[in-house]
């Protein structure tokens, strides 16, 4: 069976929950037949069923967290199927930015409960499974999952806000979500827009889950915007706002 990976660093800066990240394949250990005469048909018998199963186990579903105390987060996912049989989950976290997932356990099961966790901390799950001949399947879906914990501090504001798309009668955003290692994370963010070139005070248009994008829809053509993007926590605290972007909306 390959050894299990302790770390990996994903080549992205944080969620995009809708991304979907470039996955390593995990390294398959070779077998090796004692020297001296051995038939053809016992080789195959010796080598077992891992020498022709290399079909690998389907991806498991997201995991569903839940949060047992402020330092204990329990995940659930929908099981693998496989040709043979599915024989365990591996669990991948990954805590503040920039985002890397470290193996923080091996489950028999579809659960696990992760503990040693920091109060009012968001944290990244991820599951892949595995079967009896070492394949193992591809990543299932990143979901982040939050420990309960009191939180006093504002979280991080985002940074990188760039416009992915203008036209004349919209306005995509992007922009880069910072979570911290300890302390208040965000849950949310605040989209905020101002007219003009300069001048005039910014104003709240939208507020918007755990994402990273936003569309503004209500622009109008030949206009000129600004836009700051700020982080909110679970209870309501707002961060400074982010690095403010102009746009100018084409002509229809």
């Amino acid at each position: 069976m390959g050894a299990l990976p302790s770390t990996r660093v994903c080549e992205v800066a944080m969620f995009p929950w809708t991304r979907v990240l470039t996955l390593a394949a995990a390294v398959l250990a070779s077998a090796t037949i004692a020297a001296g005469p051995v038939s053809a048909s016992a080789a195959v018998e010796a080598a077992g069923p891992s020498a022709t199963d290399t079909q690998p186990p389907t991806v498991p579903g997201p995991p569903r967290p839940f949060a047992l105390s402020q330092v204990r987060l329990a995940l659930t996912w929908a099981p693998s199927t496989d040709d043979t049989a599915v024989t365990a989950y591996d669990v991948f976290r990954s805590t503040g930015s920039p985002v890397i997932f470290t193996a923080v356990g091996t489950s028999t099961t579809t659960t696990f409960v992760d503990t040693g966790l920091s109060p009012g901390t968001i944290y990244l799950y991820q599951v892949r499974a595995r079967d009896a001949a070492g394949n193992v399947s591809a990543f299932s879906p990143i979901v982040p999952a939050m420990t309960p914990g009191p939180c006093t501090t504002p979280p991080p504001a985002p940074t990188n806000l760039t416009t992915a798309a203008v036209g004349p009668a919209s306005v995509r955003l992007h922009w880069t979500i910072v979570v911290p290692g300890l302390g208040c994370s965000p849950t949310g963010f605040d989209v905020l827009r101002a007219p003009g070139y300069s001048g005039d005070t910014f104003s709240p248009i939208a507020q918007v889950g755990f994402t990273d994008t936003y569309v503004d829809t209500t622009v109008a053509p030949n206009s000129v915007y600004r836009y700051q993007v700020r982080s909110r926590s679970a209870n309501g605290l707002v961060s400074w706002p982010s690095n403010t972007v102009l746009v100018v909306t084409p002509a229809p």
